[in-house]
């Protein structure tokens, strides 16, 4: 299914504000869209739930949207879900627990790319992006984080294990953490392979790695960093 040129608006739901995609097996495109000023309690603009879920966002942005709890822009969540994010833009979306403009649970295959996330926040962690649980790959591409805000990883906080995760060729600008660390980026957890390549950010970057340090091979690659930034 292919939706193009619609305006999603004003909704309001439990899951899902939006645009709520249940019992797995859709093949969804929204291109040229836009998902904007809707409510949920998990998911404001979209929530993709259960199994097998071909979701690609292109050309299209989710503004304005705002869950009570979880995933303000989109929520992606229960095993083997692919969600793709391309040439669109995530703003001023908010949660008031955790992923202010996505937030991605379980098993998902999530790829970003030439995007842009701007002043998305919540109040716990992960103002842009929140990652949780087991992933199979995040793949983040040529994308601006700027202006989010968190508690924790102001632009993306990560408290799971990824089998891939590659932030390449993005920017990060003016994200804030506003308690423990990672304007850009806090990544907690074990992580198998992270590869941080040709990237900007003028916001600080943290990791933690909290099980086995000595098993995960991280890469960085041409990373600019200020000079009051550690990784």
């Amino acid at each position: 299914m292919i939706w193009l040129d619609s305006t999603v608006e004003y909704c309001n739901a439990t899951y899902g504000g939006g645009m709520f995609l249940s019992h797995g097996n859709n093949n969804v495109t929204i291109q040229d869209s836009v998902v904007q000023y809707n409510y949920a309690i998990y998911g404001g603009g979209i929530l993709l739930d259960k199994n097998n879920h071909y979701f690609t966002l292109y050309k299209s942005t989710v503004r304005g949207c705002e869950a009570a709890l979880d995933g303000g822009g989109i929520v992606g969540k229960d095993f083997n879900n692919y969600i793709k994010l391309s040439h669109s833009s995530i703003i001023d979306c908010y949660a008031a627990r955790t992923g202010g403009g996505i937030m991605s649970v379980e098993n998902m295959h999530f790829t970003i790319e030439s995007s842009t996330i701007h002043n998305c926040s919540s109040i716990v962690a992960g103002g842009g992006m929140y990652l949780y649980w087991t992933h199979h790959y995040i793949l983040i591409y040529e994308t601006n984080w700027t202006e989010n805000t968190a508690d924790m990883g102001g632009a993306i906080f990560t408290s799971t294990v990824v089998n891939q995760l590659v932030i390449a060729g993005n920017n990060f600008i003016g994200n804030t953490a506003y308690n423990e660390g990672g304007g850009a980026i806090l990544l907690e957890g074990n992580n198998p392979q992270l590869v941080v390549t040709d990237t900007s950010t003028a916001d600080h970057l943290q990791v933690i790695e909290t099980s086995h340090p000595y098993i995960n091979p991280v890469s960085y690659t041409h990373l600019t960093l200020p000079t009051i930034c550690s990784v």
